[in-house]
């Protein structure tokens, strides 16, 4: 009767030493004896049974059980004569199981694949890895390694997924700056085509590719957009080739990690060592499995080096701030010009980034006390800022005649009746699941945390970048991308609150706090994990806006082998490609995707009849459906002829494309 009495008490003893050990509680309850052995014996015929069930091989019944074996080992620095709670996550193994059946032969239908083997197995075996962490007094290590997980998953997409070309307009463009710029030794593009239709009396713009400004007499024309992150490829251009034009995106991602992590380490005053690393790599693991941040870094754009940049000036900043008056005006004159150095570059690469200066000096002022120290870093800030920007400010000044001229006409767009329009634009994409939709509460910890323990930090992040955003918000075509730098300080704060919260709700007593806990690990490694398959859901059938495929590249350079070296080929927002990879100048002749500056149809034919007089044989590759009118109108005038059938991205009219394959047309030369 005593053992039957004593059987509840057993009972409980074992369940709060499974809740303690899942909630990762010091000095969690050890089990011994009878307990202990029947736990043991018991995962071990469950981790066969589930092996069988999986079909797995034989072998790897033998591995779960020395893969468990180790656990224990560690667990108890020995022989596990006790500790078998250490393996409570398995329970969680077991219930997917169950669940599975009951999916089978109780329901009677398929397996949902959340339900699959593998993600339950990587789970309970994350969790068996925290408990151990939290044995051994290294708990604030499982941060580190899910950053560090996070960033190799990344950086290894970002490698294995970088494009085989690129199209469209602004990736494109940055490459043929860069290009341009080794080969040519200018940033300028030369067109041709554009020299003879001015000739004939037509617009000059569909000469030109997307992106690009009316050339001049010559048929030179620069883009609309900073040349800064081009003139950085084309030093990457000429060390390593064009590779390093595709894989540019992978240094550009290791470089924000960092930055990133070290503004999560200025959050917090000196003295706040394992804190400021364990919410520094839950930034980084913020950072690393964001969709945004995955898709603007898969193809050369200037939006990630923005980041970098951007980031860089305030990390100097803090750095010498955080330093105060006492610093060695030496050391404050470096941390200044290493800001200033930044700004400027954030500058170049994307202009918008000079409204960060004012913040950071504002930061600098208040930081720096005396006026001694204050000089020493502003004057440095201030002259590498203007001699970083300095080549822009030239390159501008001889284009346009003026400083203050862009080639871009979108700030006239910018109105205060367009910021219902920003704000319905940003807020779904800002708040989706995949980038800081969960992440917000945490981003609101992690500022008040700042705000109490050191506001000078909270405030340099707000001064440099609250303009960024107050500044995006009245144009109403603003799109996530445009305000990327953001996500470095938006990620800083979040993992800051969310070791906040982890230490807070550790610190609470009693049984339903245990309980509470078991729930946020749970939730946690969830909701860890489905970020990290969002990372590795990208295969290889990855494409986004300006993204060329393998298939899609081969494509466009057999248009040497399928056109004749004179020939001229029409597109729509492939014809920088064609060129660059086919060698054979193009023209836009649609109206659709630019109908301000187009051709109409007697121009068009205007400018086929002057390629037939020179002649030239005239192409017409498919990859819009803009280009229908133009292959009707030449058709009904000339015939045509199918030449081949090529991979190439499809645009839409009003933004967006697929991959699929086109005809490629020549215009039929005369009898």
């Amino acid at each position: 009767m005593a053992n039957v009495a004593r059987a509840p008490l057993a009972a409980r003893r074992v369940l709060a030493a499974h809740l303690r050990v899942l909630a990762l509680e010091p000095g969690a309850l050890r089990l011994t004896g009878l307990p202990n052995t029947a736990l043991l014996a018991f995962h071990a015929l469950a981790l066969a049974a589930m092996a069988r069930l999986a079909h797995w091989p034989f072998w790897a019944i033998p591995a779960l059980w020395v893969g468990a074996g180790l656990a224990l080992l560690v667990w108890r620095r020995g022989w596990p004569a006790r500790g078998a709670e250490a393996l409570a996550p398995l329970f969680g193994l077991y219930l997917v199981v169950v669940v599975r059946l009951f999916f089978i032969y109780g329901l009677h239908r398929e397996v949902p694949p959340s339900l699959g083997y593998t993600g339950a197995v990587g789970l309970a075996a994350a969790w068996i890895t925290f408990i151990l962490l939290r044995g051994v007094h290294l708990l604030p290590a499982a941060a580190l390694g899910a950053g560090a997980l996070a960033l190799w998953g990344w950086a290894g997409q970002l490698w294995r997924l970088a494009p085989a070309g690129v199209t469209g307009s602004d990736p494109y463009a940055y490459v043929q700056m860069a290009v341009d710029l080794v080969q040519h030794g200018t940033l300028r593009h030369s067109f041709p085509l554009a020299v003879l239709a001015e000739q004939l009396g037509l617009p000059t713009l569909p000469a030109t590719h997307v992106g690009y400004v009316l050339p001049n007499a010559h048929g030179l024309a620069p883009t609309v957009w900073p040349p800064g992150y081009s003139v950085l490829l084309a030093a990457a251009y000429r060390l390593f080739g064009e590779p390093a034009l595709l894989y540019s995106s992978v240094p550009v991602a290791l470089a924000a990690a960092t930055l990133t992590w070290a503004l999560a380490c200025q959050l917090l005053p000196p003295g706040s060592k394992q804190l400021s690393r364990a919410a520094a790599a839950l930034a980084v693991f913020a950072l690393a499995t964001s969709a945004e941040m995955f898709l603007r870094l898969s193809i050369p754009l200037a939006d990630g080096a923005a980041l970098v940049f951007t980031a860089l000036a305030v990390v100097a900043t803090l750095a010498a701030a955080r330093r105060g008056p006492a610093a060695l005006l030496g050391r404050l004159a470096a941390w200044g010009a290493l800001a200033g150095a930044a700004v400027g570059a954030a500058y170049a690469v994307r202009y918008t980034q000079v409204l960060i200066m004012p913040g950071l000096a504002l930061a600098a002022w208040l930081g720096l006390r005396r006026p001694r120290p204050r000089l020493a870093f502003l004057i440095p800030f201030a002259a590498a800022a203007a001699l970083v920007a300095l080549p822009d400010v030239l390159y501008r000044v001889n284009l346009y005649g003026s400083p203050f001229r862009f080639g871009t006409g979108e700030l006239a767009l910018f109105s205060w009746q367009a910021l219902p329009e920003a704000l319905r634009r940003l807020a779904p994409e800002f708040l989706a699941p995949g980038e800081f939709g969960w992440l917000w509460p945490f981003a609101l910890l992690g500022a008040a945390c700042a705000y109490r323990r050191h506001r000078l930090a909270l405030g340099a992040l707000a001064a440099a970048y609250g303009p960024l955003f107050a500044f995006h918000i009245w144009y109403p075509f603003v799109r996530l991308r445009d305000l990327l730098a953001l996500y470095a300080p938006l990620a800083a704060l979040a993992g800051l609150g969310a070791v906040v919260a982890v230490v807070w709700l550790w610190r609470r007593r009693g049984a339903a706090w245990t309980v509470v806990r078991v729930t946020v690990v749970l939730v946690a490694l969830l909701g860890a994990g489905w970020r990290l398959r969002l990372l590795q859901s990208w295969d290889s059938g990855y494409y986004t806006f300006g993204y060329l495929r393998p298939e899609q590249r081969a494509g466009l350079e057999h248009l040497a082998a399928l056109t004749e070296p004179n020939a001229v080929i029409a597109a729509s927002l492939n014809s920088g490609a064609v060129e660059l990879y086919g060698g054979r100048p193009a023209v836009r002749p649609g109206h659709q995707l630019q109908p301000g500056a187009s051709w109409t149809e007697a121009q068009w034919l205007t400018f086929a009849a002057a390629l037939r007089a020179q002649g030239r044989p005239l192409y017409l590759l498919m990859d819009s459906a803009e280009l229908d009118a133009p292959l009707a109108a030449v058709r009904a005038a000339y015939g045509v002829t199918a030449v081949a059938a090529l991979n190439v991205p499809v645009y839409f009219v009003g933004g967006g494309s697929r991959n699929a394959t086109v005809t490629l047309w020549r215009v039929n030369a005369a009898p």
